[in-house]
C-alpha cells in the first residue's frame, strides 16, 4: 500500500477555476503513481468562502459535506479529515462529531486559533475518544504574526502534544517552507507527533535530518499540493536504504489504526 495522509480537494462553487477537474486529475494521477488510499480535506476558501484557514460555520460544513461525497464516490480509496474552526466552540465540536460519526477518520486544524488555545482542547478530547489523529497546519517556525490568521508552529504543536499524550498528531508539510530543521527539533522528543513529509520544498538534507532527529517510525508520506516532490522524497528514502514501505504503509496504519484494508 501507498497511503497519502495529506490530500486536498476543492468543493464546487469555491471560485477556483476548474475545481472539479483538479479533483479528478489528482485522483487519476494518484492511482497512476500507485497511491492506494488518500486521506484528504476541503479547507475554508476551497469550500466556497474567502478564508482558507479560518472557515465560517457554513464554509466548514460545506467543505466537510463535499468530502463525505467524495468518500462515498470512491469507497476504500478516499478517506476524509473533518476540517473545523475551533473559534466556533460548540459548533466546531458538533461538526467534528458529525463527521466522525459519518465515517471520517481524522481532524484537520488550520490557523483560526493557536493550537495551544483552550478552544482546541475539547476537539482533542473528541479525537482521543474516537481514536483518530489530528493533522495540524504548521508554519515550521513562526517568526512573526500574520494578518487574518493565527498560525501555530512546530513548537506550539509540541506543547499541545505534551499536554495530550494519548492523542496522535501529524505535523503538516515539513517541506512546505520555512525552518524545517526547527520543526524536526521541536518534534524530536514528542513520540505522539508524526512528521508529514509533504510540501513543495526540495532542500538538500531534509530527509536525512528527518531520519536522524525523528526516525523512520514517525515519518509519513503525504502529497499536500505536490505529487512530484512527495514522490521524490520517497525515492530519496529508498536511495538511503530506508524501508520506505514501512513509512508509507505501516506508519500510516499506526496513526489510523484499522482504517485501511
Amino acid at each position: 500500500m501507498l497511503i497519502d495522509v495529506h490530500g486536498n480537494f476543492y468543493a464546487p462553487g469555491n471560485g477556483v477555476a476548474g475545481n472539479s477537474w483538479l479533483n479528478e486529475r489528482y485522483l487519476e494521477c494518484a492511482r497512476r503513481v500507485g497511491i492506494t488510499q488518500v486521506v484528504g480535506k476541503v479547507m475554508g476558501s476551497w469550500a466556497g468562502g474567502t478564508r482558507t484557514y479560518v472557515p465560517s460555520g457554513e464554509e466548514m460544513r460545506c467543505g466537510n459535506r463535499f468530502m463525505l461525497e467524495l468518500m462515498q464516490a470512491h469507497p476504500g480509496f478516499v478517506f476524509g479529515y473533518v476540517f473545523v474552526n475551533p473559534a466556533l466552540g460548540d459548533e466546531a465540536c458538533a461538526e467534528l462529531a458529525y463527521g466522525l460519526g459519518h465515517g471520517m477518520i481524522g481532524l484537520k486544524l488550520g490557523a483560526a486559533v493557536r493550537c495551544t488555545s483552550p478552544l482546541v482542547e475539547p476537539l482533542i478530547e473528541i479525537c482521543i475518544a474516537h481514536d483518530v489523529p489530528v493533522l495540524h497546519h504548521v508554519m515550521q517556525r513562526r517568526r512573526r504574526e500574520h494578518p487574518g490568521v493565527v498560525l501555530s508552529d512546530a513548537g506550539d504543536l509540541a506543547e499541545l502534544a505534551a499536554r495530550f499524550p494519548r492523542a496522535r498528531f501529524i505535523q503538516a508539510h515539513l517541506a512546505g517552507g520555512g525552518d524545517w530543521a526547527y520543526g524536526l527539533r521541536a518534534a524530536a522528543d514528542r513520540p505522539n507527533v508524526w512528521i508529514d513529509l509533504s510540501g513543495s520544498g526540495a532542500d538538500a538534507g531534509m530527509v536525512e535530518r528527518a531520519l536522524e532527529l525523528v526516525g523512520e517510525d514517525r515519518l509519513l508520506f503525504g502529497t499536500d499540493l505536490t505529487l512530484d516532490t512527495a514522490l521524490a522524497r520517497l525515492e530519496t528514502l529508498r536511495f538511503l536504504g530506508v524501508d520506505a514501505e514501512r513509512i508509507v504503509t505501516a506508519n500510516a496504519g499506526h496513526v489510523f489504526p484499522g482504517r485501511f484494508a
